[in-house]
């Protein structure tokens, strides 16, 4: 989830001069691989509500709903994962 408004980072980018290569290259890589898996995600929703499935705990079960599940986890986990690959790599001898 945006900390920030997006109308408020596109202002801000702006001002500051941001190139525009930067910026897409920027959207690409931090708003696309979400939207896939928030896509994905309301898609596996609207089919299982669609094949009639009540909303319960079970339809987490589905493979439709887990996949883009685990794939969120997977986003949230990899500022963390390269930050220990970043601090590793600057600990080790030259």
């Amino acid at each position: 989830m945006p900390i920030f408004p997006f109308w408020l980072v596109n202002l801000a980018a702006g001002a500051v001069g941001l190139r525009l290569s930067v910026y897409v290259l920027a959207t690409f890589v931090g708003m696309i691989p979400t939207s896939l898996v928030y896509a994905s995600l309301g898609n596996g929703l609207g089919d299982l509500l669609a094949q009639g499935h009540h909303p319960d705990l079970a339809i987490l079960y589905q493979p439709s709903v887990l996949l883009p599940i685990i794939g969120l986890a997977m986003l949230v986990l990899l500022p963390v994962l390269y930050k220990r690959w970043r601090n590793g790599r600057s600990k080790q001898p030259a």
